[in-house]
Order: C-alpha cells, then structure tokens, then sequence
C-alpha cells in the first residue's frame, strides 16, 4: 500500500507516540517544532522499504516546489523593481563590460 503526501490509509499504529493523552484529545505538535534529523532518520529506517521510497519522493517534490516558489517571488520582485525604475535596460554585452572593468 502507498503512503499517500497527505494522509495515510493505514490505521495510525497502537505504539506510545500514537496514543491519546488521558484528556482523550489527540496531543497538538506545534507546527515550527524542532525536530533532530537523527530523529527523522530513525522513523524514516522504520518505514517499510515502499513508504522510504515515497518519503523521499515526496520530499523531492516539496524541495522543487520551494526552490520554484523562490525563483517566482525573485522574478516578480525584479520585474516590479525594473517597472518602478530601479534598473536601466541593459545588453548582455553591456553588463559583461561592465563586471569585468
């Protein structure tokens, strides 16, 4: 079975860090919580073979997305500076010229 990005079909397992808190409320992780890599590589050698292989599928897509998301908010920050006039239109050959002098 294939470990979906957003949530799994398999039933959560009965171990200690699945349990509920004597409230009967599930506990909260806060969403900026530390977290070790030795910890994330522990959980990660625990997976089945098919659910590492997804893992690092997923976390390939999500690294492409953030670095897509950054190439996207540095060009929108570029074209709206060079609108509001802060750089002059330029050639190749002229911004050579002018890093090597």
């Amino acid at each position: 079975m294939r470990v979906s990005e957003t949530r799994s079909k398999r039933k959560p397992k009965t171990g200690a860090s699945r349990r509920k808190p004597p409230s009967g409320k599930p506990r909260k992780v806060p969403l900026k919580a530390k977290v070790q890599l030795g910890d994330v590589l522990e959980a990660a050698e625990r997976l089945d073979p098919d659910s590492q292989v997804e893992l690092v599928s997923i976390l390939k897509r999500r690294i492409a997305e953030k670095g897509r998301n950054r190439i996207i908010t540095a060009v929108r920050e570029a074209r709206r500076d060079f609108a509001e006039g802060r750089y002059e239109e330029k050639t190749a050959t002229q911004i050579v010229r002018e890093a090597l002098s």
